[in-house]
């Protein structure tokens, strides 16, 4: 899994040359932000989301830091 985290005040340039945070911003303004995004889509915007809630939208257990899959999540062979 791959994460990446921009500064606005000292990375405005990352900003600007995404489309989908350009539109995003340009839309609705700094009041937008934070915004997060997961496989290029929106997930949340205006606010951080909760611990549950991001590890939920990853599809990870939030103890382990593994990603479920389905034998995971049928009791199996974790």
């Amino acid at each position: 899994m791959t994460v990446e985290r921009y500064n606005l005040s000292q990375q405005p340039e990352a900003y600007v040359s995404n489309p989908a945070v350009k539109a995003l911003l340009d839309e609705k303004g700094a009041d937008a932000l934070p915004a997060v995004f997961i496989d290029n889509a929106l997930v949340s915007s205006g606010d951080y989301p909760k611990t549950d809630d991001l590890a939920e939208l990853l599809q990870v257990d939030k103890a382990s830091g593994n990603k479920e899959s389905s034998c995971c999540s049928s009791g199996g062979c974790c």
